[in-house]
């Protein structure tokens, strides 16, 4: 038995070591591998008890990547559900966040604007551009 927990902990110790994952991301890859569900859980918590994983940790650095890449609240929220975090885990993240959105909508839109140079109508060049704030996750 103690062969294959080390083995499973390897396996989520190698997992680990290429990026930070969620809890729930681990938990899927590991039984993914084929592992039960009880073995998943004991390697979930020894990750745990040696501080491996943190949701809120995460989730802070993945929305500031996010942001740093000039993406808006609606587009890091759909990331990280996707990584399995927790909406009230999302919602403390975002909300230290919120006041860089117009900075960081600005920021888009001017790089953006850019590209449109050659756009001469102005109703398609308005229409672009809300659209592409719109894709990148802003409201």
């Amino acid at each position: 038995m103690e062969d294959n927990f080390q083995k499973n902990m390897n396996l989520a110790l190698r997992l680990l070591s290429r990026r930070a994952h969620s809890v729930t991301e681990l938990k899927r890859k590991i039984l993914a591998r084929g592992i039960s569900r009880t073995a998943c859980e004991h390697v979930i918590n020894e990750c745990f008890r040696l501080n491996l994983l943190d949701d809120t940790l995460l989730a802070k650095d993945y929305c500031a990547e996010l942001a740093a890449r000039n993406c808006g609240t609606f587009k890091i929220k759909a990331a990280l559900r996707k990584k399995g975090i927790d909406n009230a885990i999302i919602e403390a993240t975002l909300e230290d966040d919120a006041e860089n959105e117009i900075e960081r909508a600005r920021a888009a839109l001017t790089a953006k604007l850019k590209l449109l140079t050659r756009e001469t109508d102005k109703q398609k060049k308005r229409e672009k551009a809300y659209r592409f704030l719109v894709s990148r996750g802003f409201p």
